[in-house]
């Protein structure tokens, strides 16, 4: 899901839900010092040595008469027949280059980063503003929020077919790359259309949306507020303010977004979550009363589309469909997907000979630089995932010929044994 998955740009002021906001983990946290990104000499001189991609503009009519803005990048003199991949966003009103803010001068642009690294590497790829979203920050609220995964999943169909249109693209090695929430629809596209190359899997949702954003808070968000929590575990106002701009990542601070009053902050107040805050007491305790406000919030018009009986299927009902070639991308400090999710996954398709699973130490949701879940703050993506992404894709060809998972049983691919 980016599951919270995802990161989108926003300002603290500008949110529309706190709930979306912790979902999706996207809070602007003032000026934060970037820990390195780690890089092999080898990489850093391919890039360094790679031309600047070619970048074309393209729009496309999505649902609900929405046209999309799209750029599809191109290696610098790659010519025709390229391998390509349509990048699937996570959660929240995502720009193409799935913009997250922390400051303003400390920005992550992720999809635009895989994009550029791909083309560095005779790879193409697509990637597109979400349905009603105009830009980093810009879209239309309310038809945002009136929007599901089905709805989503029809538009990325728009865009694998605006895709394989394209006169540079080789429509045989055609893959899909889905981040987070975007990780359950290109499981979907996948399990329809045995003719891809194959599928990557990077922070995928594994179990159902509405436990992995349980999860979130009882690993992330549990632990990360009651360092500010008084003895009782329970946080008042003034706690909460200092916990939003704690030491945590995105994700561990939403939770604090999450104790909030989602209407007083488009007012410009601050006051408690009523949702939170059941005995009315002026004061939050963070297990027993801030965990009822997820049971209440699926219910609602934001997080509501991730309730088991609307939400897409993760993976673990979804892997046996797959009949390509799958990649999986996990980072050990992953905030917003258990990284035992991960490795249950792993264990389940393993078993495959055309699956590779790969999980980074050290690298969080983004697969970005993380010491911990708890500190994971959708840094920009390591080398090693990009590099690993990007020989296995040009490894790829078409798949028509794709046969039942059940058939495909055998000594599993060394990759998944780099699954640790």
């Amino acid at each position: 899901m980016s599951c919270a998955l995802c990161a989108g740009a926003t300002s603290r002021r500008g949110l529309v839900g706190v709930f979306v906001a912790v979902f999706t983990a996207i809070i602007s946290a003032g000026p934060r010092s970037a820990p390195a990104v780690a890089a092999s000499s080898r990489d850093a001189l391919v890039l360094r040595a790679a031309a600047a991609p070619e970048r074309v503009l393209l729009r496309a009519a999505l649902g609900d008469g929405f046209t999309t803005d799209a750029e599809l990048t191109l290696p610098a003199g790659g010519g025709r027949r390229l391998p390509a991949v349509l990048l699937v966003h996570g959660a929240t009103p995502a720009d193409m280059d799935f913009t997250v803010a922390r400051s303003a001068r400390d920005t992550t642009r992720l999809f635009r980063e895989i994009a550029d690294s791909l083309a560095a590497r005779g790879i193409a790829s697509l990637r597109y503003h979400k349905r009603w979203v105009s830009g980093p920050g810009r879209f239309d609220a309310p038809r945002f929020y009136a929007t599901d995964l089905h709805m989503l999943l029809a538009d990325a169909r728009v865009m694998l077919d605006t895709l394989r249109a394209q006169s540079r693209i080789d429509p045989e090695r055609v893959l899909l790359w889905g981040w987070s929430e975007g990780s359950a629809i290109v499981a979907q596209l996948a399990a329809r259309d045995r003719s891809l190359a194959g599928v990557i899997a990077h922070g995928p949702v594994v179990g159902t949306f509405s436990a992995t954003l349980r999860g979130q808070f009882a690993r992330v968000g549990v632990p990360y507020l009651l360092r500010f929590a008084a003895a009782d575990s329970t946080l008042d106002l003034a706690a909460i303010t200092r916990a939003e701009s704690g030491d945590g990542g995105l994700l561990a601070r939403s939770h604090a977004m999450l104790l909030l009053d989602p209407f007083a902050l488009r007012r410009g107040e601050r006051k408690l979550n009523a949702y939170a805050d059941l005995d009315s007491s002026g004061r939050i305790h963070v297990v027993r009363e801030a965990a009822a406000v997820y049971a209440r919030s699926m219910q609602g018009p934001m997080l509501g589309i991730y309730a088991d009986a609307r939400a897409l299927p993760g993976w673990r009902i979804m892997a046996d469909s797959v009949a390509i070639p799958v990649l999986v991308l996990h980072g050990e400090a992953d905030a917003n997907i258990d990284v035992d999710d991960a490795r249950a996954l792993a264990a389940q398709l393993c078993a495959r000979r055309d699956v590779t699973v790969r999980i980074y130490p050290r690298l969080g949701h983004s697969l970005g630089a993380a010491s911990d879940p708890v500190h994971d703050d959708f840094r920009p993506i390591d080398a090693a995932p990009l590099r690993d992404a990007a020989e296995w894709i040009i490894a790829r060809r078409s798949n028509p010929t794709a046969v039942p998972p059940a058939s495909r049983r055998g000594t599993p691919a060394a990759g998944c044994a780099a699954a640790r």
